[in-house]
C-alpha cells in the first residue's frame, strides 16, 4: 500500500478513519473562519436550521475585514449583526481595521500543522503553507460548523508538480503560480 499525503493523515486524523483520496469523511474542524462577505448569509442558514447555540464557539473567528469600513449603510447593519452574534456566543470577531482574516489566523495559531481548518472564503487555502489542511467553504457549511462543529469533505487527490532550474530576472512566484494555473485550466485540480 502506498504513502499517504499530509492530506490524506490530516483528514485520517481528523475523522478517525483511513481516509483516501476520494473518501468523503466527517471532521471535527479545529478552526472556522467567516468574514463580512460570508457570515452574514452564514448567519441566515443558522437561523434556517434551528441553530440556537454555537458548539465550539473557541473554534471559530469572524473578520470584518472585506468591507471596512462599511460602504453603506445596509454593511453597517451586516457588520452591527456580525459583532452581535460574536458576542452572544463567545466568538472572536476582529473587527475593522485589525487585520486580514487569513493573515489573523495563521499569526494567532489557528492554521497549526497537522490541523484542521476552514474558512468561508477562497482564500483559506492559504493555510496550507503552515503544514495545515485549509480549504474554502460555503456559508451553509458554516452554519451547519456553529451547530456541530463538525464538515463533511471529500479528500482530495493530489497532483505533483516539480519545478526545477532558476527564475529568469523579472519572473517571480506568482507568474509560476500563473504559469501553473494556464497548464492545468480553470478546472484542472478542482478539489
Amino acid at each position: 500500500m502506498a504513502g499517504k499525503t499530509i492530506t490524506e493523515k490530516i483528514l485520517s486524523a481528523k475523522s478517525g478513519l483511513d481516509a483516501r483520496a476520494g473518501d468523503v469523511v466527517v471532521c471535527l474542524a479545529d478552526y472556522a473562519m467567516g468574514t463580512d462577505g460570508s457570515v452574514p448569509m452564514a448567519l441566515d442558514y443558522f437561523e434556517a436550521m434551528d441553530g440556537r447555540t454555537v458548539r465550539y464557539p473557541e473554534r471559530i473567528a469572524f473578520a470584518l475585514d472585506h468591507y471596512a469600513p462599511a460602504p453603506s449603510r445596509h454593511t453597517a447593519a451586516l457588520h452591527h449583526r456580525m459583532r452581535q452574534f460574536a458576542a452572544q456566543h463567545g466568538i472572536t470577531l476582529w473587527d475593522v481595521g485589525e487585520g486580514i482574516g487569513h493573515q489573523l489566523i495563521v499569526e494567532t495559531g489557528r492554521a497549526p500543522a497537522g490541523g484542521l481548518t476552514v474558512g468561508a472564503d477562497s482564500h483559506a487555502v492559504t493555510y496550507g503553507a503552515m503544514n495545515c489542511f485549509g480549504t474554502g467553504i460555503g456559508s451553509s457549511e458554516l452554519a451547519a460548523i456553529f451547530i456541530s462543529g463538525q464538515i463533511w469533505l471529500r479528500v482530495p487527490e493530489t497532483i505533483r508538480v516539480v519545478l526545477s532550474g532558476e527564475l529568469s530576472r523579472g519572473v517571480y512566484a506568482k507568474d509560476v503560480a500563473l504559469a501553473l494555473v494556464r497548464e492545468l485550466g480553470v478546472d484542472g485540480a478542482s478539489y
